[in-house]
């Protein structure tokens, strides 16, 4: 809940209604976000076992498999609080094991590398938009919201919320670089 508080605090008198929207919007793109990646599951599920056996999936089928998913997730988040902490250290095990993996075998097995200079002054835009600054700025202004989201649930959350919002932006800047910097040589 720290985005809606820190709404209601930094708009003085209008606090309480800028904190309601705050908390609207951020309820709703939580809905949208976790409907959009339990969907692109129940697709990737579709896909595997299609792989897998042949089998074929209908539109309905696909949504079967999305449904089951939400419902799986909505107990495990209910009921099996634990499990989730548990996930949780897994997960940031296995993404900077992922990362590192990732970046031995592209610096090791890219045969042909690019120059420095082509890394450093070249630049590609697929994305169909003609602004670099929007394409470029775009994707860094998500998630800086997900230390503060997690400081209620923090334990000496005055101290600990600061130091996880600067180290998620430095060791992702740290991260993302290093893995730029093996995709572009």
């Amino acid at each position: 809940g720290g985005l809606y508080f820190w709404s209601s605090r930094l708009a003085g008198d209008s606090g309480p209604f800028y904190a309601w929207v705050t908390g609207w919007w951020n309820l709703l793109g939580q809905f949208g976000c976790t409907a959009g990646i339990d969907f692109g599951l129940a697709l990737l599920l579709s896909s595997v076992i299609t792989l897998a056996t042949g089998q074929e999936f209908e539109s309905w089928h696909i949504v079967l498999i999305y449904f089951a998913i939400l419902i799986a997730h909505g107990l495990i988040n209910t009921f099996m609080v634990k499990l989730i902490a548990l996930m949780n250290t897994v997960s940031v095990w296995v993404h900077i094991g992922g990362v590192i993996i990732i970046l031995v075998t592209l610096l090791v097995k890219t045969e042909n590398k690019a120059s420095a200079e082509f890394v450093f002054t070249h630049f590609v835009n697929n994305t169909g938009w003609s602004s670099a600054v929007y394409h470029s700025t775009v994707g860094q202004s998500h998630s800086y919201d997900a230390s503060a989201h997690m400081t209620e649930e923090t334990k000496n959350a005055d101290v600990a919320g600061p130091i996880g919002i600067l180290m998620a932006v430095g060791v992702s800047f740290i991260a993302g670089l290093g893995y730029l910097l093996a995709l572009t040589f």
